[in-house]
Formats: C-alpha cells, structure tokens, sequence
C-alpha cells in the first residue's frame, strides 16, 4: 500500500491518467488482500480505489485495463459482508457483465470462461438466498465456462465448475449433480488440491446420504 501511495504522490490524474488509475488499482488489490483489520473495512477501501480507478479509464481506450478494474471490483463485493448480500451479489455480477463487453469469448477465452465462472458462482449464492431463476442462470454460465475450461489446462478452474454445476442441479437433477461431482474428482487429488479435494468428497458424501435417505419409489 505504502508503494503505491508513494507512486500517487508522483503521479496525477490529469497528465498520467492510465498510470494513476493502475496505481490506484494496485492499491486496492492490496486492500483487497490485507490479512490485517477489519476485512469489511478493508474491502471498502478497495472498492474506493477501484471507483477512482474506474473513474480515470476510458473503457474505449483502455479496455483491458478497465475490465481489469471491473474483475477486482466484482470480487471485492463479492467477499463484502456489510451491506445485504443481494445488494453485494448484485453488484459484483453488474462488475462481471460489464467485462463480458471487453472479454469475448473468441478473442480472450480464458478470461471469459473465468468471468462466466465468476458469475456463475455469484447466481449459486443467490439461488441459496432463495433467488428465483438464480439456479438456472448459474447452470448457463458454469455451462459457458465449462466450453472452453479442460482438466488438462485448467484443472482446478475445470473442477470448481463442475462442483458449482452439480450443485446447481442437484435439487432438480441429481444424477447430474453426482457425475458432476464424480467428473470434479478426476482433476483432484488430497495432495495437489487438498481442500478443493475435501470439499468435492464433502458434496459427493452429502448427496449420496441424501439419496439414501430417500424413501423406495
């Protein structure tokens, strides 16, 4: 934090205007990542950078930087927890949109698989708030993401999706929901992804319970 002031002490808006809106994002990733005082505070002043940042980019002249921005100002509302989480969720895929008109599928593939992810991931939290319609929209975008994502590329990415999307269908579907636990699993192991693993283990052992649990047709 203390560098990129020092570099905003130099720089101003007006004669440096793509300099001073990194800067003042480089700022607000490092609030974003502070493991120090109040996580909510903290986040507020990331997003206070990010709205400069924002503020200082033409996204018509600087487009991967601004959705650069964009991406950080999603994940920050993302992991707010002091304003109603609709409110937070909301915002954070409003963020994620707006990338999606820099990150085309065609031309940044992996940013759009990873944005669609994202926002699949933030309509899975809605869909537990009791969200109309979220489940269905998570299961589009975790769709999305799942066209370009591969266990060989993308292992990890490739196995969260799969995870969000059998949890996505699992009250409607869950046959899917447990190949798509099963598929999560191939790309898993407790040495190189430990809790991503256990967590994969945790929904597959949840939903064969259930399944157990359900009366004989």
């Amino acid at each position: 934090i203390g560098m990129g002031e020092a570099a905003l002490a130099v720089l101003t808006r007006d004669e440096y205007p793509r300099d001073w809106a990194i800067s003042q994002d480089n700022v607000g990733q490092s609030f974003l990542h502070l493991r120090t005082g109040n996580r909510d505070e903290n986040l507020q002043a990331a997003l206070s950078r990010f709205a400069l940042a924002l503020g200082a980019l033409d996204p018509a002249e600087f487009p991967a930087d601004w959705a650069g921005v964009q991406t950080d100002n999603g994940i920050a509302y993302a992991h707010l927890r002091s304003l109603p989480p609709e409110h937070n969720l909301g915002q954070a895929l409003a963020c994620y949109a707006a990338t999606l008109a820099v990150y085309k599928e065609r031309e940044f593939p992996l940013k759009w698989a990873a944005t669609q992810a994202n926002i699949g991931a933030l309509h899975l939290q809605l869909a537990g708030l009791g969200v109309p319609g979220a489940a269905a929209e998570s299961v589009k975008a975790m769709e999305a993401a799942l066209r370009v994502l591969n266990s060989d590329s993308n292992p990890t990415q490739w196995a969260q999706a799969h995870m969000n999307l059998g949890t996505a269908v699992r009250e409607q579907d869950p046959e899917r929901a447990l190949k798509c636990y099963q598929t999560a699993l191939r790309a898993l192991t407790p040495a190189n992804h430990p809790d991503l693993w256990a967590s994969a283990q945790d929904l597959l052992g949840g939903l064969y319970a259930t399944r157990s649990e359900d009366p004989d047709p």
